[in-house]
């Protein structure tokens, strides 16, 4: 039982390998001259949450568990 744990966590890394890579080419497609960061990390949120929602999609007592980022961004004040 162990080791098919194991391979989930394995798979579930593989994949969301796959997604961050394809929101890295979108969100440096985004970066040209005269381009706000905020729309920049606002677009990579919103293609980050559309390639995320069909997968895992865990329930607990029949209601969905919420899905978040696991890595925060922000952008400095002053930018």
């Amino acid at each position: 039982r162990r080791s098919t744990r194991a391979s989930d966590v394995c798979t579930k890394y593989r994949e969301a390998g796959k997604i961050a890579n394809k929101v890295l080419e979108g969100v440096i497609q985004q970066c040209t001259v005269g381009a706000s960061v905020k729309d920049i990390c606002e677009f990579g949120d919103t293609v980050i949450g559309s390639l995320t929602a069909g997968i895992y999609q865990k329930k607990v007592n029949g209601q969905a568990i919420d899905k978040g980022f696991g890595c925060v961004h922000e952008i400095p004040r002053g930018w």
